[in-house]
């Protein structure tokens, strides 16, 4: 079948809400009774969170956003929780407002960065996680024979394509190299189940330049049984560039 997860929430640790109270601390001179108790139900949140209580969690999250509402981490942790949960036993996946909260996510994380290098890495998490979600629901509606599947596809496929492009603006590839080669993965992934075969292969071979475990993954995938041939051509890209670069060495 369709794969409709690629990645899992990580349960946050001790340090991460030590990141995250950095990041959003502000001047004493500048707190207000808000951004206070906005902190407080996120700190809730996030402790609820790293217990498994995911309903506690969700109200919390909620109750910060509802409070700071243009805050960032609320929106960020309410995608996480309703696009991941914690596992396949353990979870609040609504894919509707995953994708509105990565939205949201990506929105204010754009400000932010904009002030704060440190923002920039959630920038591009929260625009790749957002095609992820597009992504999940192109294949829902395509599972359920709803035609407007390709227009999340097509969303997803610009938000992959916008999270690489702040990879190479931002400078985030070294760090977060494996990142960017997964949002070029999805896009073949996409290109694939919209037919669209030779931007399908181009991207897996960007990926495969960087690892042949993309070529392992190609053939077990069933997103790419969608064009007859689609992993065959591919190999034969990549015995054809192997056969070009062993000449030019010579």
């Amino acid at each position: 079948g369709i794969n409709l997860i690629s990645t899992k929430l990580q349960v946050v640790s001790e340090q991460n809400r030590d990141i995250i109270s950095g990041l959003h601390r502000l001047e004493d001179a500048l707190r207000t009774p808000e951004t206070v108790r906005a902190e407080e139900w996120l700190n809730r949140g996030l402790v609820s969170l790293s217990k498994g209580m995911l309903e506690n969690a969700e109200k919390s999250f909620l109750e910060s956003e509802r409070i700071l509402h243009e805050a960032f981490f609320p929106k960020y942790y309410l995608a996480k929780l309703y696009l991941f949960g914690i596992d396949e036993d353990e979870n609040l996946i609504e894919i509707d407002r995953a994708i509105k909260y990565w939205r949201e996510s990506v929105k204010v994380a754009k400000g932010e960065a904009s002030i704060s290098k440190d923002f920039r890495r959630y920038l591009v998490e929260s625009q790749f996680n957002y095609g992820i979600a597009q992504y999940v629901k192109g294949n829902s509606l395509y599972l359920n024979n709803d035609v407007s599947y390709e227009k999340s596809y097509l969303a997803a496929l610009a938000s992959f394509q916008e999270s690489i492009d702040m990879f190479t603006q931002f400078g985030l590839a070294k760090g977060r190299i494996i990142e960017m080669y997964e949002a070029h993965y999805h896009r073949a992934k996409i290109n694939s189940l919209i037919g669209n075969k030779e931007d399908a292969i181009s991207s897996l071979l960007v990926c495969f330049d960087y690892s042949n475990e993309y070529l392992n993954r190609a053939i077990s995938d069933s997103d790419f049984e969608t064009i007859p041939d689609l992993v065959s051509d591919f190999q034969s890209r990549i015995k054809s560039k192997k056969q070009i670069h062993y000449r030019s060495w010579k």
